[in-house]
């Protein structure tokens, strides 16, 4: 039943003992326990002899039938705290009384303090607290309430969270955790995002489902506002190798990778990119633009770029090295430097099992247009810079001086050799085919250089050297036929100069015009 507290209730009794009294009919002026507590309600109790200095204050149960009083706790009591008294058969008064151990008051300093729960049927004021404030005991066990914690009856607001355990948020429609704040955000553990799979190699872990989309869709997509403070860089990721301080070694360092890829079955990717800048890259406003920059220094081990698988590389746009000035050259190679002895070198070992292999091959289709006027497969320049006071005896425009190894010896070995290709739509009239050609010397007008002895083509005798033999040498050997074109010649000397040859001649055949 219930607890039930009423005003001016009372009735009295001549019942003795310590057990239940019998109530004999309200006192004038008073509700009975009947009409005031009810039927098997509890209640505050107080009976009191009107002639003798006896008292209990208790905690007791109403009955109507026989209109009786039951004495279930004792509060305190003239006999002592929770004794029961042992009345005697004079007359009592019964009443509802406030029993001071059961009062709710204010102390001296304003506080009210509660041992057991509080229920309120209604609203609750605190008054001091925060608008929304959720009730907490603060560390004086006092209920309080704060702005860190809010609840409006729809939206549970937290500025401070601090769980020693799990935390589980089942928003499957909005945000899980929507951190608004300005504030700095911290994880102390491993993060994971789409996977509950707790790995101890990862810090960081993305996983589970891509969001669906018809067309693109991103897994990770990185898009901040740098603001007007950032003059320096602005830097989207970066990464720095930190280590432990231990004696160990890290067989490889990754600051990016990307590894080996699961197509599911009966999918496909038509082009896969381990990293691609997508275009347009470049917007107005940004003066130089890479899609790749490596600004390593030279040193022993070290590459800016190091392609080491076998696949082959293509790039589609011009390829400069040495210089960042773009030039007619769509591959120009122009290094400023004094570490190496070599501007340009090819090596390397070609192990191809085809008829014909090549170390170097210079090709391509030179079409024109119809301004042109020279072309040029191939076209060896550059500077013969010679530095004051050094002692240089040759330079050379073209040295060829090929190896030859192994024991296969071949029957023909030339180091140079040209020949034209005439294609199917070559059908116009060609006035002159030279294989070799020495042009004009071409002097700047400020130059003042002497070139005692200028040479169009020079053979300075083979020798041999340990046990290699050569059996005939010939400085220049001209195997032309009379069959081979309208007019052949071996030797076709047009210019007017002398011709001079210091050893003996040797003519087989006729000699034709002209004097000897």
């Amino acid at each position: 039943m219930s607890f039930v507290i009423a005003d001016r209730v009372k009735e009295t009794t001549t019942t003795s003992g310590t057990g239940t009294v019998s109530l004999l009919g309200a006192s004038t002026g008073y509700q009975s326990f009947s009409a005031g507590i009810g039927d098997g309600n509890s209640t505050y109790y107080c009976i009191a002899s009107q002639t003798l200095n006896t008292w209990e204050v208790g905690i007791g149960t109403y009955t109507s039938s026989g209109s009786t009083l039951s004495r279930t706790t004792v509060l305190n009591s003239s006999s002592g705290v929770g004794t029961l008294v042992n009345f005697g058969s004079e007359t009592k008064d019964v009443f509802v009384t406030y029993p001071a151990e059961k009062s709710v008051n204010q102390d001296t300093s304003g506080n009210v303090t509660i041992t057991g729960g509080l229920t309120a049927a209604g609203s609750l004021t605190l008054s001091g607290g925060t608008a929304n404030g959720v009730l907490y005991l603060n560390g004086s066990k006092a209920v309080t309430s704060g702005s860190a914690l809010a609840f409006d009856g729809t939206t549970l607001t937290a500025s401070n969270i601090n769980s020693s355990g799990q935390l589980t948020l089942t928003n499957a429609s909005n945000w899980n955790v929507y951190a608004s704040g300005a504030g700095a955000n911290y994880f102390n553990g491993a993060l994971n995002v789409g996977t509950t799979s707790l790995s101890t190699q990862t810090q960081i872990t993305f996983s589970g489902n891509a969001p669906q989309s018809s067309g693109t869709a991103y897994f990770v997509i990185t898009n901040p506002t740098f603001t007007s403070s950032t003059t320096s860089a602005g830097q989207l990721f970066r990464s720095g190798l930190v280590t432990q301080a231990a004696s160990f070694t890290m067989a490889q360092y990754n600051a990016y990778i990307c590894s080996a890829s699961s197509i599911g079955s009966g999918s496909s990717v038509t082009n896969s990119y381990g990293f691609q800048v997508a275009s347009p890259f470049t917007q107005t406003g940004m003066t130089n633009v890479y899609a790749f920059n490596g600004g390593l220094s030279s040193g022993t081990g070290i590459w800016n770029l190091y392609n080491n698988g076998t696949a082959a590389n293509y790039m589609a746009g011009q390829l400069v090295v040495g210089s960042t000035t773009l030039t007619n050259g769509f591959v120009d190679f122009a290094p400023s430097q004094s570490t190496n002895t070599y501007q340009f070198r090819v090596a390397g070992t070609n192990t191809n099992t085809n008829s014909a292999i090549f170390g170097t091959v210079l090709g391509g289709t030179l079409t024109g247009t119809s301004s042109t006027t020279s072309a040029y497969v191939t076209q060896i320049g550059g500077i013969f810079n010679v530095a004051s006071g050094a002692t240089v005896n040759t330079y050379y425009g073209l040295d060829v001086q090929p190896s030859l190894n192994g024991t296969a010896t071949p029957t023909n070995i030339t180091l140079n050799r040209a020949f034209l290709n005439l294609g199917a739509l070559s059908t116009g009239a060609t006035s002159n085919l030279y294989n070799y050609a020495s042009n004009n010397i071409i002097a700047n007008a400020s130059s003042t250089a002497t070139i005692t002895n200028a040479y169009g083509f020079i053979h300075n005798g083979f020798s041999t050297s340990n046990s290699v033999t050569i059996g005939t040498a010939y400085a220049f050997y001209g195997n032309q036929s009379t069959s081979g074109a309208t007019s052949a010649w071996n030797l076709y000397m047009a210019g007017n100069a002398p011709n001079y040859m210091a050893g003996s001649l040797t003519v087989v055949g006729g000699i034709a015009g002209g004097s000897f």
